[in-house]
């Protein structure tokens, strides 16, 4: 008996190329719910994917996508698809495997990212503002 944690995740068998995966790439950033552009890609294959760097630049997002080098309707999983979702290659996104569906940027996520930003920044203001009132405070102390 075997267990299989994450179908689709290692080598991705069959002939692949990069041909494929940008046209795969371009389908991807079609389906972002944000706009994305690639600003490098690698045309050596890690275990059939080849690696692009997606960039918003509104949001100042960037992304790594390893995508398979498969065509498009051996890659390309949707919720609903009727086929045996094991067949189907992951992409990996910032290192972490993905069915096609699941690694399609959404504005959730976008929203998520800037909310987190917002709080570490907030966090940091804090800290800035207790160390100039330390500084004020022995300024006065060495009047």
């Amino acid at each position: 008996m075997s267990v299989i944690i994450n179908p689709g995740s290692g080598e991705v068998g069959g002939e692949v190329s990069w041909e494929n995966a940008y046209e795969n790439i371009k389908a991807y950033i079609s389906e972002c719910e944000i706009p994305m552009r690639i600003i490098r890609s690698e045309h050596e294959d890690d275990e059939g994917r080849y690696l692009f760097v997606l960039k918003n630049d509104e949001y100042k997002y960037e992304t790594e996508v390893e995508m398979p080098g498969l065509p498009l309707d051996k890659v390309r999983y949707v919720k609903g698809d009727s086929r045996n979702v094991f067949e189907f290659p992951r992409l990996y996104v910032d290192g972490s495997s993905w069915l096609w569906y699941l690694a399609v940027v959404r504005k959730e996520l976008i929203k998520d990212m800037l909310e987190y930003k917002r709080e570490e920044m907030y966090e940091k203001l804090k800290r800035i503002n207790r160390q100039i009132e330390e500084l004020e405070s022995e300024g006065k102390h060495n009047v």
